[in-house]
């Protein structure tokens, strides 16, 4: 089921999940990469942020780069500015999608997300022909990692074209 931003419970379940920093602490590390790319004092009182008057996308881009994980998840529910450049395929190629049981189903959609463009690596417990298509048509996957038993799913059963184009994609 999607919310008001588009964004569906699965996606939710993974992108927030472990999230425990306060909203303070997450928006003084903000600051601080601000003041690094701008070497302004006062960076949050120059202008309104999040309309397009003081930073343009690709020096917001900038400083989103600076953030670690948990905060870069946190600022991309701001405001549909923020949420556009933080989804910058490049600011997630640290993501290590894992593929479980829980996550099979949507996890084929989750590749297809614009900010999951670049991950490199996928570690699968788990397969089906949902995925194996996704995978064989993923611009960035170039590793994927069976974590010991791969699942109810047969590979014998899969067509063998289908393999070919995901062994191609992922080198």
């Amino acid at each position: 089921m999607l919310d008001k931003s588009g964004a569906s419970d699965s996606e939710k379940k993974i992108i927030l999940g472990g999230v425990k920093q306060n909203s303070k602490e997450i928006f003084k590390n903000i600051e601080a990469s601000m003041k690094k790319v701008l070497g302004k004092k006062d960076v949050f009182n120059q202008g309104p942020l999040n309309d397009g008057g003081l930073l343009p996308p690709e020096i917001l881009g900038q400083i989103f780069s600076f953030l670690a994980p948990k905060e870069l998840k946190m600022v991309i529910l701001v405001c549909k500015k923020w949420k556009e450049v933080g989804e910058m395929p490049g600011l997630w190629s640290w993501v290590i999608l894992q593929v479980n049981n829980d996550s099979i189903t949507y996890m084929p959609d989750m590749l297809g997300m614009r900010r999951f463009l670049l991950v490199a690596l996928l570690r699968v417990k788990t397969v089906s022909e949902e995925l194996l298509e996704a995978v064989a048509t993923h611009p960035g996957i170039k590793m994927m990692q069976c974590m010991g038993y791969v699942g109810y799913f047969h590979l014998y059963d899969t067509d063998p074209e289908l393999l070919a184009r995901v062994v191609i994609n992922v080198e």
